[in-house]
């Protein structure tokens, strides 16, 4: 059980991190308004992602801490949800890289987006659910996810 606590601690962690370098600098003059905007919705899809993460997370360890027969459906769900949770981080990624006029955004955007398409596919058991944050924190995900936090800082 303390493994369910501890993920979910680990994923807005490692939320908080990704988002550190956005939207934090007092430099903004050197983005423009689609840019900044650009940067403000990653930062949303981030903190809803990290969220809902961590809420399906809890619903689990809580089937389980109560000794629920359900906490073996509730993990099958947790797989299909967080799945569904990288899917719809990604298109809205996807989405926000082709209205952004920042060349170099877009392009960090578009990355990190397939970073996260990538993540999604990897996702079929409940080990792969808990192991996220590791997977996140490597690859095409968190290189794109600097690079769009490098720009966002100004």
């Amino acid at each position: 059980m303390r493994r369910h606590l501890a993920t979910p601690v680990l994923a807005l962690a490692l939320g908080a991190a990704l988002l550190a370098g956005c939207g934090g600098s007092d430099d903004s003059g050197s983005l423009d308004d689609n840019a900044l905007a650009a940067c403000e919705e990653y930062n949303d899809i981030i903190n809803n992602w990290s969220r809902d993460y961590g809420s399906h997370l809890s619903t689990v360890g809580q089937a389980e801490a109560e000794g629920s027969d359900e906490g073996e459906q509730a993990q099958e769900e947790a797989v299909a949800a967080v799945r569904g949770l990288f899917e719809s981080a990604a298109e809205g990624m996807r989405a926000r890289a082709k209205e952004t006029d920042n060349a170099e955004l877009a392009d960090g955007l578009a990355q990190a987006a397939d970073g996260l398409a990538e993540i999604a596919a990897q996702i079929e058991t409940y080990d792969d659910v808990m192991n996220v944050p590791e997977m996140m924190a490597a690859g095409e995900f968190a290189d794109g996810g600097k690079r769009v936090n490098d720009i966002c800082a100004g």
